[in-house]
C-alpha cells in the first residue's frame, strides 16, 4: 500500500477517534470515568487513558493494555485484511466462472477433436481410394501411350497418302483448268457460230422478202431474169442519175418511186423541194458510170455481179444512200475475197469509209504477217501519206500480242505448243528437253521487260541464236506460266508457281507480276490460326523472301515469327535454320529487337 493511501487512512482514523473521544468523554463524565497512566502491552509505553468500572469490571479506551496508536494500527490492519479477504473472494468467484467457461470450451474442443478424428479417418479412406485411382490412371496412361505411338505411325502413313492425294489433286486441277479453258473457248466459238447463224438467217429472210418484192414479175425460170435496161426501155423513168465520168447525153435513167422505196436518202431528197426533185437530175460524184448503172440495177432487181472495184464503189453508194442489204452484200464479198495482196488496199478503203467488218478482217491478215508487211512498199507509202493508218495497224498488233481480255472472267489463254504463231524466240527451262522449249515473241518480251528488251536489241548470244536459257532452277510449267502472263496478264497461282514467277519477275523486272506473286504468298500465310502455325511453310517463305529480297513477303513473315518468338525458338525448324543459314536467324533476332525497342519507347512516351 502506498504512503498516500496510509496517510488517508490515518487521517480518517484520527477523525473517527476524535469524534469517539468527545462522545466517550461525555459518557465517561456522566459515569464517573477517571484518567489513568497505563502501559501499552505492544509498544510498552505509558499513555494517559480513561478508565472506568462496571459491575466490578474495569474498562479502558482502546481495549485492555493498548495505546491509541497501536489500537489504530491494529484496527487498520484488520480492516485491510477484511478488504483483501473480500477481494480474494471476488476473484475466486471470477476464477470460478472462468473455470466453468474453460471447462465448457474444453468440452467443445473435445467434441471438435472427435469430429476431426472422424474426418481424418474419412480422409485416410479417400486417400487410399485416390491412390488406387492413381494407379489405375497410370496403367491407362501407359496403354494410351502405346495407342498414341500406334496412331502416330498411322498418321505418318496417312500424311504420306495425303501428300500423294494432294499431288494427284493438283494434277487433276491443272487438267480441269485446261479442260475448262478449252470448254470456254469452244463455248465462245459455239456462241459466235450461233450468233452468225442467227444473223445469216435474219439476212436470208430479209433478202428473200426483198427479192420476192423486187421480182414479183419474174418468170418461173431463174435462167431468164428480167434485167434493167434504162437506155432501151426508159418507160416510167422520171429522174436522171449522172456519174462523174458520164457524158451529158448518157445519164442513168431511173424511177423516183423505185429510188425512194429503196433508199431513205433518195426519199428525202425527192420528196422535198430540192434541186434534184425540181430538175429531175441527181449528180453523184466520185463514182463511175458502170458502178452507178450497177447500183440502180440492184435497186430494181436485187441482183448484182460483183468484182472488187464494183464492190468498193457500191459499198460507198450503199453507205451514202443507206441501202443496208447492198452494204452487207458488198462487205461480205470483199471479206470473202480478202488475201495478202489486197489486204492493205482494203484496209485503207475500210479505214476511210468506216467499214467495220472489212477493217477487222484486213487488220487480222496484216497483223498476222507484220514482218512481211514492214518489208512491203505499201508500208513506206502509208507512213508518208497517212501515218494514222500505220498507227492503227500497230495498235491492233500490240493488242493482239498482249492479248488483252475483254473480261477478266473469260481470259484468252496462251498456248505456245498448239499456236506458235510469231514464235521468233524460245525460252528453255532448266528441266526442258531440247525439243520442248517455250516459243514466244521478241516484241512481247521486249514490251513487258526492260531486261529482255536490252538483251534482244543488242548483238548478244540470245538475240543471235533466238534462244534464251532460264538457269534459275525453274521448271517448264513455271516458264510457260511466265510467258502466258506476258501475253495475257493472267495467271493461276499456287505456292510453287508463285515463288518461281517471283524469281523470274525480279530477274526480268516485270513489276506487276512481282507484286502479284508477293501478294498471293502473303495472303497464303497462316494469319488467322496462330495457335497451330505451319512453321515449315512460314520459315520457308521467310528464307525465300530473305534470299530474293521480296520485301512484302519478308515483312509479313517476320511479323508472324517475331510475334511468336517463344514458340519459334522451340521448333525443329528454328534449330535447322541455325545450322543451315545463321544469317537468316540473325535477321529474325534483329527484327525482334527493333520491335521490342519500339514497344518500350511507346510505353515510355505514354
Amino acid at each position: 500500500m502506498g504512503k498516500k493511501r496510509k496517510r488517508e487512512k490515518m487521517d480518517e482514523a484520527q477523525r473517527w477517534l476524535a469524534a469517539a473521544d468527545v462522545t466517550e468523554k461525555r459518557k465517561m463524565s456522566e459515569k464517573g470515568v477517571m484518567s489513568m497512566e497505563l502501559q501499552c502491552l505492544w509498544c510498552e509505553k505509558y499513555t494517559s487513558r480513561l478508565c472506568w468500572s462496571t459491575n466490578g469490571v474495569q474498562y479502558t479506551t482502546n481495549g485492555p493494555g493498548t495505546c491509541n496508536k497501536c489500537y489504530l494500527k491494529a484496527r487498520d490492519t484488520a480492516m485491510e485484511l477484511e478488504r483483501e479477504k473480500e477481494e480474494l473472494e471476488r476473484k475466486n468467484e471470477e476464477l470460478g466462472r472462468e473455470n466453468e467457461e474453460l471447462e465448457r470450451e474444453n468440452e467443445e474442443l473435445e467434441r471438435e477433436n472427435e469430429e476431426l478424428g472422424r474426418e481424418n479417418e474419412e480422409l485416410e479412406r479417400e486417400k487410399e481410394e485416390l491412390e488406387r485411382e492413381k494407379e489405375e490412371l497410370e496403367r491407362k496412361n501407359e496403354e494410351l501411350g502405346r495407342e498414341n505411338e500406334e496412331l502416330g505411325r498411322e498418321n505418318e502413313e496417312l500424311g504420306r497418302e495425303k501428300k500423294e492425294l494432294e499431288r494427284k489433286n493438283e494434277e487433276l486441277e491443272r487438267e480441269n483448268e485446261e479442260l475448262e479453258r478449252e470448254n470456254k473457248e469452244l463455248g465462245r466459238e459455239k456462241k459466235e457460230l450461233e450468233r452468225k447463224n442467227e444473223e445469216l438467217e435474219r439476212e436470208n429472210e430479209e433478202l428473200k422478202a426483198n427479192v420476192d418484192f423486187l421480182r414479183h414479175s419474174l418468170p418461173s425460170s431463174h435462167d431468164d431474169p428480167i434485167q434493167y435496161h434504162p437506155r432501151s426501155s426508159p418507160l416510167f423513168c422520171d429522174v436522171k442519175l449522172v456519174a462523174s465520168d458520164d457524158l451529158p447525153d448518157a445519164p442513168v435513167l431511173a424511177n423516183k418511186f423505185v429510188l425512194a422505196s429503196r433508199s431513205p436518202v433518195f426519199k428525202a431528197m425527192l420528196e422535198i423541194a430540192m434541186k434534184e426533185s425540181i430538175s429531175g437530175t441527181i449528180e453523184i460524184s466520185d463514182i463511175t458510170h458502170d458502178s452507178l448503172h450497177t447500183f440502180v440495177n440492184y435497186l430494181y432487181t436485187a441482183d448484182v455481179c460483183l468484182d472488187e472495184k464494183i464492190a468498193r464503189d457500191l459499198l460507198v453508194l450503199a453507205e451514202k444512200y443507206q441501202v443496208k442489204h447492198l452494204n452487207e452484200l458488198c462487205q461480205g464479198y470483199l471479206v470473202s475475197n480478202l488475201n495478202w495482196d489486197n489486204s492493205v488496199l482494203n484496209y485503207v478503203f475500210a479505214y476511210k469509209h468506216s467499214v467495220v467488218k472489212l477493217l477487222e478482217a484486213s487488220l487480222l491478215i496484216i497483223t498476222d504477217n507484220m514482218d512481211m508487211f514492214m518489208n512491203r512498199d505499201d508500208y513506206g507509202e502509208l507512213i508518208k501519206k497517212d501515218p494514222s493508218l500505220v498507227v492503227g495497224i500497230w495498235e491492233a498488233y500490240t493488242k493482239k500480242q498482249v492479248n488483252i481480255p475483254s473480261s477478266h472472267d473469260d481470259p484468252i489463254q496462251y498456248h505456245p505448243r498448239s499456236s506458235p504463231l510469231f514464235g521468233d524466240v524460245t525460252l528453255v527451262a532448266s528441266d526442258d528437253s531440247p525439243d520442248s522449249p517455250v516459243p514466244t515473241n521478241k516484241f512481247v518480251l521486249a514490251t513487258h521487260s526492260s531486261v529482255f528488251k536490252a538483251m534482244l536489241e543488242r548483238v548478244m548470244e540470245e538475240s543471235i541464236s533466238g534462244t534464251i536459257k532460264i538457269s534459275d532452277v525453274i521448271a517448264y510449267d513455271s516458264v510457260h506460266a511466265f510467258v502466258n502472263y506476258l501475253f495475257t496478264a493472267h495467271v493461276c497461282l499456287h505456292e510453287k508457281i508463285a515463288r518461281d514467277l517471283l524469281i523470274l519477275a525480279e530477274k526480268y523486272q516485270v513489276k506487276h507480276l512481282n507484286e502479284l506473286c508477293q501478294k498471293y504468298l502473303v495472303s497464303d500465310l497462316n494469319w488467322d490460326n496462330l495457335v497451330s502455325l505451319n512453321w515449315d511453310n512460314l520459315v520457308s517463305n521467310y528464307v525465300f523472301a530473305y534470299q530474293h529480297s521480296a520485301r512484302k513477303l519478308l515483312k509479313a513473315s517476320l511479323s508472324i515469327i517475331t510475334n511468336n518468338m517463344d514458340k519459334f525458338m522451340n521448333t525443329e525448324e528454328y534449330r535447322e535454320l541455325v545450322k543451315k543459314d545463321s544469317s537468316c536467324v540473325v535477321g529474325i533476332f534483329e527484327a525482334y529487337m527493333k520491335k521490342q525497342v519500339n514497344i518500350v519507347a511507346k510505353k515510355g512516351s505514354s
